[in-house]
């Protein structure tokens, strides 16, 4: 397979991995905003450093070794009522640096994002 319908495949793949938006909130706490998380899956070997999305603007939100799952909490700054995200994974040594599909985030939502084996 070519470099670039390898790199398609792994986009296309790595897009219909994003997990949609689940309530998870707890009871209303007076001037607290909740927590909006998102829960990183990595089922490849190669570690990742994860990346939030949001405009022309990149934030690190941290990075989860191969084969284990870390949650990162989404900087409150990136939202701003309904706000439409994208993550990016980057393999520690590769190339490649896939990109998701844009979902809506709310704050307080959980989301989760499994980067599959085939991610290098």
């Amino acid at each position: 397979m070519s470099w670039s319908k390898r790199t398609v495949t792994l986009l296309v793949v790595f897009s219909l991995i994003v997990g949609c938006a689940s309530r998870g909130r707890r009871g209303p706490e007076v001037g607290v905003p909740p927590t909006t998380s998102v829960q990183v899956e990595n089922q490849a070997f190669a570690d990742m450093t994860v990346y939030v999305l949001e405009g022309g603007r990149r934030v690190r939100l941290g990075t989860v070794p191969g084969i284990s799952t870390r949650t990162f909490e989404i900087p409150e700054r990136l939202l701003f009522g309904v706000s439409s995200l994208r993550f990016q994974v980057d393999p520690i040594g590769s190339d490649q640096a896939p990109i998701s599909h844009e979902i809506t985030v709310t704050a307080g939502d959980t989301l989760r994002l499994i980067i599959p084996p085939s991610i290098r």
